[in-house]
């Protein structure tokens, strides 16, 4: 995968923008033997919180591109995007005040076609459930259940 270099906004540029409108993201969701795979938040916000492997997509990058960048850096593997599952809204959670304030997040299912499955420092911890864990994401918890992806 070709990857670019897209210029990245200031924390304070990022700050003033997402405090104002929604931020456009990716989640994607890696299918293996019935399981779904998740990845434990270790910095905010969600610490601790199990969630769909994702995250913002730039400036003149299409949301498959987003996708297969977000897989090799967060989890080590090359990805084949298949299709779009749904779209997950992230509205500002009480316990990350700060952060931005929404977040509009396409999910792609995707399949890996190269590497080996890791954490990074955003999530150092990844897993395939086939039933929900505790401490999931609402919003992530909502969306898989809704479409039947996992069991409660």
């Amino acid at each position: 995968m070709k990857v670019k270099n897209y210029s990245k906004l200031s924390s304070a540029s990022y700050r003033r923008i997402y405090s104002r409108v929604p931020r456009v993201c990716v989640d994607v969701l890696i299918r293996k033997s019935g399981g779904v795979l998740l990845s434990r938040r270790s910095i905010q916000p969600s610490l601790g919180r199990w969630h769909l492997p994702g995250g913002r997509v730039h400036r003149s990058e299409t949301l498959s591109h987003a996708a297969k960048r977000i897989c090799k850096e967060e989890l080590g593997v090359d990805v084949a995007v298949l299709k779009v599952l749904g779209v997950i809204e992230y509205l500002r959670e009480r316990r990350a005040p700060g952060f931005v304030t929404h977040s509009v997040s396409t999910v792609l299912l995707v399949r890996p076609v190269a590497g080996r499955l890791r954490g990074s420092r955003q999530a150092r911890e990844v897993r395939m459930f086939r039933v929900l864990p505790k401490r999931t994401v609402p919003a992530a918890r909502t969306f898989l259940l809704a479409r039947r992806l996992i069991r409660r």
